[in-house]
């Protein structure tokens, strides 16, 4: 979202550009049509995580990774299998072995036979490859689902953060055009009686028909929200958010521990967004230091204790899943010169033409060792070696572009704060001289188009000010899924309903 300097000539289309290009261009359109119905964010939040079709598919994706682990750990569990045939030879053959010397076996061409086996492998490095590829593909498979939680968790709120902020703007020109009409209604009075020019009654009309264009603009921006909003939920039609309201106590600064002098940061000056809460409370902090990995409860504090907390965000850990993925790749191919041990026993019966039975058991030991295959294996083990060594060179780079990345929000989240509050004394100078301009209007001391030109600074200024403070918010939000932190309790303790 772009900074309120260019507002008045799109008042909406900077908000919903950014969300709906990411919500509609992976999500397929649903069939069919709905009437719209409101939602909260809550209910919003349940559902995607239910019902959308991304989140779905990662899930049984997920699912399929654990069955395949399943499966290559069954392989070492007993096989029993079982077996029948027939056989017609050319010439006759023995139907069962030789059960005493000098006593030879009846003799014949067709030849029946059925047998059960159990085999059970002890050792098999061959096996033990597959586990752990099974294993590297399951916490892939897991980061991936993980990860596709979280983008539409970001992608879900974002949407609400712009129906907020379309609502904030809706009031702020609602009032702009209210004032407007009066004007108009009383310039309209004054130039039948000819004490108003013409002119000035004209400058006034085009700039309340500029105000109720950019009020058509929001309008058809809330619609594509709700749009994007049912196509995100997997639902049959647009569904409006329910527009929620803001609460900064998360946002804010909190107090600095006794032993440090500097005073605390005061809060912005920005009023609060339609139905938004009460100012924040003392106890309010900041996201989680840019430089630790940190443990963040339901309200967004760095509540960091255990120097050994290892939390990742998405792309880390799917980076170290890859990693890990590849390590098991490379063992799979070191395992595969590993010899081979199974325990086999059974138990087989054969027949000649009078299907006579006869039973035999066996057991045994079997033992395979690759022999002169070793430089096509040696190859492999290069090649499995150059991998693991780039995915562990991605999985650094993963964590210094997350760490960076989350010092870059936090410092956007602190400059934007300023801005806030900068803007904010701005609006309340501007608020001052538009207040002074009237006066001076009414007593006829100033031109019309000075009065116009100021009020309509001073929306902008409003828009600005309110710009940041979303800005922040949405920044608040993308710091925490960067860290893989972003939760509905967290989402909730600052979008309320």
């Amino acid at each position: 979202m772009k900074d309120g300097d260019n507002d008045g000539k799109n008042i909406g289309a900077g908000i919903i550009a950014p969300v709906l290009a990411l919500i509609l261009l992976f999500v397929p359109s649903a069939p069919g049509r709905a009437q719209d119905r409101e939602m909260g964010i809550s209910q919003a939040l349940r559902i995607a995580l239910r019902d959308n079709p991304g989140v779905a598919a990662a899930a049984w994706g997920e699912a399929a990774a654990k069955s395949q682990l399943g499966e290559a750990r069954s392989l070492f569990l007993p096989q029993i299998t079982a077996s029948a045939g027939y056989t017609l030879y050319q010439e006759p053959m023995t139907v069962t072995p030789i059960h005493r010397v000098g006593s030879f076996p009846p003799f014949d061409d067709r030849i029946y036979d059925a047998g059960i086996q159990l085999a059970l492998p002890v050792a098999s490095g061959r096996l033990l490859a597959g586990i752990g590829a099974a294993r590297g593909g399951l916490a892939e498979a897991a980061a991936a689902a993980h990860r596709v939680r979280l983008d539409t968790m970001v992608k879900t709120t974002g949407i609400y953060m712009a129906a907020l902020e379309l609502a904030d703007r809706t009031s702020l020109l609602s009032a702009h055009i209210g004032a407007l009409e009066e004007r108009i209604r009383e310039l309209t009075s004054l130039t039948e009686e000819g004490r108003a020019a013409e002119a000035d009654l004209a400058l006034a009309l085009a700039s309340l028909e500029t105000a109720r264009a950019d009020e058509a603009d929001l309008r058809q921006g809330r619609r594509e929200l709700s749009i994007g909003l049912g196509a995100l939920l997997g639902q049959d039609g647009p569904v409006r958010p329910k527009i929620p309201g803001l609460d900064r106590a998360p946002l804010d600064p909190g107090p600095r521990s006794p032993a440090d002098p500097t005073p605390p940061s005061p809060g912005a000056s920005a009023p609060p967004s339609p139905g938004a809460s009460a100012p924040p409370s003392p106890g309010a902090s900041t996201p989680p230091s840019p430089g630790a990995a940190p443990s963040t409860g339901p309200t967004g504090r760095n509540e960091t204790a255990d120097p050994r907390d290892t939390t990742e965000g998405p792309a880390v850990r799917m980076a170290r899943a890859r990693m890990e993925s590849a390590e098991y790749g490379e063992k799979a191919v070191r395992r595969s010169l590993w010899p081979d041990l199974t325990v086999f026993a059974g138990k087989s019966w054969r027949a000649g033409s009078d299907r006579d039975f006869s039973g035999e058991w066996a057991a045994g030991l079997s033992l395979r060792i690759p022999l002169l295959d070793y430089p096509r294996r040696a190859a492999s083990i290069s090649a499995a070696e150059a991998g693991s060594a780039a995915a562990r060179s991605r999985y650094q780079e993963a964590r210094i572009a997350e760490a960076s990345g989350a010092e870059a929000l936090a410092a956007r989240m602190e400059g934007l704060h300023s801005r806030e509050e900068i803007l904010g004394r701005a609006v309340d100078a501007k608020a001052s001289s538009v207040a002074a301009f009237r006066e001076r209007y009414a007593e006829g001391r100033l031109p019309l188009s000075e009065l116009l030109t100021g009020e309509a600074e001073l929306l902008q200024l409003r828009i600005r000010q309110r710009s940041a403070l979303y800005q922040r918010t949405s920044t608040f939000f993308e710091y925490h899924a960067l860290r893989g932190s972003l939760s509905e309790p967290l989402i909730l303790s600052v979008l309320e309903e």
